[in-house]
């Protein structure tokens, strides 16, 4: 369902505000993550439940992330790859809604007011989606991307949801687990497909965030891995019959095909 924005959030009764997490893994991302962490406190959402959930950092991240330890929770310790630091964050967290922005990711605008009033006026709110932009590595705007009008259908085919841009209720967690632990690119496309066949999100048409598109971003560097783990996904989450599988692959070749020509030319 598409809902629209409304009025700006300094109207709002501070303590009317559902609290939200907001989870932020960082592993070496001294680079970026103060620009990550000022676009989360400089919403000045009053019930935040921040967290940065480091993994070990040797390059400086620890030193940035400290200067904000008034206005935020973390800890540094080794973990086993982003969705087991993605679940470390939702079991540590507090926040009725939850969200990941990883560390190369921005907040856009007001993006938790917004998201935060639709939660409270909207008991049957689940799950939030909403738009968001690609920037590159200075904070260039790539491309805006507005998602389709979802239908699970469209969910089971590709991952038309933007990571950043995505808030879950708590309870959902308990419902239909955490991230799964043997993916390495897809476990929020493995998330939203089993939220997804319970529950459909309500859709903003605003954009909420930034994804940053870089060659240190893992499905940057690893984007043949990225695409085959989501036929996986699809296969082992999906009732699909014979020629839905055959269409998928279609699909996969000509992406891997096209991505293949790109990498090309940049070589050139």
């Amino acid at each position: 369902m598409m809902t629209t924005p409304t009025d700006h959030p300094a109207r709002e009764e501070p303590e009317s505000m559902p609290s939200i997490s907001v989870i932020t893994c960082t592993a070496n991302s001294a680079r970026y993550v103060e620009q990550t962490i000022r676009s989360v406190l400089d919403q000045r959402y009053p019930n935040l439940d921040f967290w940065i959930i480091d993994g070990g950092s040797t390059d400086g991240t620890l030193e940035i992330v400290k200067r904000y330890a008034a206005l935020l929770s973390w800890i540094s310790e080794p973990d086993h790859g982003i969705a087991d630091a993605m679940n470390k964050g939702v079991r540590l967290s507090k926040g009725e809604i939850v969200a990941h922005l990883h560390s190369d990711d921005l907040y856009l605008g007001d993006a938790l007011w917004r998201v935060g009033r639709l939660f409270r006026d909207r008991a049957d709110a689940s799950w939030v989606i909403g738009n968001y932009r690609e920037i590159d590595e200075a904070g260039a705007v790539i491309r805006a991307v507005t998602l389709p009008p979802y239908r699970y259908a469209l969910l089971r085919k590709w991952n038309m949801i933007g990571h950043p841009a995505t808030f879950v209720r708590r309870a959902l967690f308990d419902e239909v687990g955490l991230f799964s632990l043997d993916l390495r690119y897809g476990m929020d496309y493995d998330l939203w497909l089993r939220i997804g066949a319970r529950y459909e999100p309500l859709q903003l048409s605003d954009a909420l965030a930034s994804f940053r598109v870089h060659a240190g971003g893992l499905t940057t560097r690893e984007v043949f891995g990225s695409i085959m783990e989501g036929y996986t996904i699809r296969n082992r989450l999906c009732d699909r019959s014979p020629v839905d599988r055959a269409e998928d692959v279609m699909r996969q070749a000509w992406r891997l095909a096209r991505y293949g020509i790109k990498a090309l030319c940049r070589q050139r």
